[in-house]
């Protein structure tokens, strides 16, 4: 005669269920977290690509940098000129962050797609002047390895962001998006929207190829009006405060809009 099986009773069974209701609670953060992780990498290795095309572009052109703006192209965009070099436009896009189908329908009505990307070039501070014939020379670059040449984008209030991240308005966002009485907030929270769908840190590429995960609080200083947004940009300008040093060696000097 076979033995009868004997099931689990009630207070095994409510000691299994809180054994596996335990591990999911430990395992559940972990396993986000190599999410999160794997997505990082995933936009490090993009910004990577951009920032190799655009050392090989200098290196074709006299080691200047490609321009941020061409004003004798209607205005295009640096990532336009780049292409040729990037070859695959998938590289305009934080893979956390992908925008599909932005690259056939355009922009507020923009001929020029790329324009608005989720990549971005730090435009003032590395890669020089809207409208010079020319961007600033690989080798005249200062500070290079703690200067932000590319980074994520993304207006606040849409889901692709800019190619141009302007270097004097990214430091500084604000809570309150829009800004109501303001054409720049897209551009003041550029960085700092995207970086919200990176964790507690984003990643940028240096001017010396390396990259890492940034700290927003190291380098930005969050608003909850416009008025303290002007006085976070008043603030960079003098150039004084400890805040404003660290933003400034990440950034460029704002100010300097030269090459």
């Amino acid at each position: 005669m076979k033995p009868i099986a004997k099931g689990l009773n009630l207070k095994e069974t409510a000691v299994s269920t809180g054994i596996v209701v335990i591990l999911a609670a430990v395992l559940t953060p972990v396993f986000a977290q190599a999410r999160q992780n794997a997505k990082n990498e995933a936009t490090i290795r993009t910004l990577q690509g951009v920032a190799m095309s655009t050392y090989i572009y200098a290196f074709d052109n006299d080691h200047y940098l490609v321009t941020p703006i061409d004003e004798a192209d209607d205005g295009s965009s640096w990532s336009k000129r780049l292409m040729p070099y990037l070859k695959n436009p998938d590289l305009l896009w934080d893979p956390a962050n992908r925008v599909p189908g932005l690259t056939d329908a355009g922009a507020e009505g923009e001929s020029d797609w790329m324009k608005f990307t989720t990549v971005g070039a730090n435009t003032y501070g590395y890669l020089g002047s809207w409208g010079s014939d020319q961007g600033r020379m690989v080798t005249a670059q200062e500070d290079v390895n703690l200067r932000m040449a590319f980074t994520v984008t993304r207006h606040g209030e849409r889901s692709y962001g800019h190619a141009q991240i302007l270097n004097w308005l990214a430091p500084c966002p604000m809570t309150m998006t829009p800004c109501p009485d303001c054409a720049w907030s897209s551009q003041v929270n550029s960085v700092y929207s995207a970086a919200k769908l990176h964790g507690l840190k984003f990643p940028a590429l240096y001017g010396d190829l390396h990259a890492g995960m940034v700290s927003p609080g190291s380098v930005m200083r969050l608003s909850s009006t416009w008025g303290e947004s002007d006085s976070c940009i008043e603030d960079l300008a003098a150039g004084e405060s400890q805040f404003a040093k660290s933003a400034l060696s990440f950034w460029g000097d704002w100010k300097s809009r030269v090459k």
